[in-house]
């Protein structure tokens, strides 16, 4: 046998939902309800190994390595090896983005409310779409949440992470 021959990969095991709800926040000046923040765990359970969250663009779906039972395909499977991310011994956490998981109220809800009389009722101007540090809150609210409250390792398919990733170390800090 070579010393460079390759090992047999595992399955990754099930991924697990875990979903936090609010009320109501505020995210850049945009006021959420019925907020419901979503995101899987592959590997150890929460609270008994390191947490590594891997993060994908704002299109890919929350299961990096795969989910059998949804049938979405793997988009980063080079990350689950022994030398890198090793769900024998970390737990990952994979965040849902708006529209794959994560839901509200009051982002974008089509044209502004009518009176009686069919005028339109005078509202503020529209914050602007969130930004990388906005979606980073809703990762860090979501991580508060379940209960991470203490740094974690962080691999990244999102340009937007890089420039965030610090909101979400401290997820206490996009407290609403």
């Amino acid at each position: 046998m070579s010393a460079g021959a390759l090992l047999p990969t595992t399955a990754a095991p099930a991924p697990r939902r875990y979903e936090v709800r609010r009320e109501a926040m505020v995210v850049e000046g945009h006021a959420l309800a019925g907020v419901e923040l979503a995101g899987y765990l592959v590997g150890q359970p929460l609270g008994t190994a390191p947490v590594v969250i891997v993060v994908g663009g704002i299109t890919a779906s929350p299961f990096p390595f795969g989910d059998p039972a949804s049938g979405a395909e793997a988009w980063w499977p080079a990350l689950q090896a022994p030398d890198l991310v090793d769900l024998s011994r970390a737990t990952v956490l994979c965040p849902c983005w708006p529209g794959n998981g994560s839901t509200w109220r009051g982002f974008d809800d089509g044209d502004p409310p009518e009176r009686s009389d069919g005028n339109v009722i005078d509202t503020p101007a529209k914050p602007a779409p969130l930004s990388a540090l906005g979606l980073a809150d809703l990762v860090a609210a979501w991580l508060d949440g379940i209960g991470i409250t203490t740094p974690v390792t962080s691999a990244r398919a999102w340009a937007g992470w890089s420039a965030s990733r610090s909101r979400c170390a401290t997820p206490s800090a996009a407290r609403a």
